[in-house]
């Protein structure tokens, strides 16, 4: 996470974390939506849920890629690297069934 170096009353240096909401990296409001059914049966479920995180992995390295500004390169960069241990769980449930 990128940090903002600050000082307080007495002087002191602190960190300060920089947080960036979907908003500021998009500029609108997010508006979810169901775009596909789920899958009826577990292991499609596993299976479907599997593709997905390893999908948006590759998404957000293609817009951080993409992205002119460090902080928003970070930002995406940082939301794939969240999204790979999912992909690894479901894998992981995958081999079990």
């Amino acid at each position: 996470m990128r940090t903002l170096h600050t000082r307080n009353k007495s002087n002191k240096q602190r960190q300060t974390p920089i947080r960036v909401s979907a908003i500021q990296l998009t500029n609108r409001q997010p508006r979810p939506q169901i775009t596909e059914e789920c899958p009826a049966h577990y292991r499609d479920g596993l299976t479907f849920a599997f593709n997905d995180e390893q999908n948006t992995v590759d998404f957000y390295l293609k817009a951080a890629d993409r992205a002119s500004q460090q902080i928003v390169q970070e930002a995406f960069r940082r939301a794939a690297a969240d999204e790979q241990p999912h992909a690894v769980w479901f894998l992981s449930f995958l081999m079990r069934t």
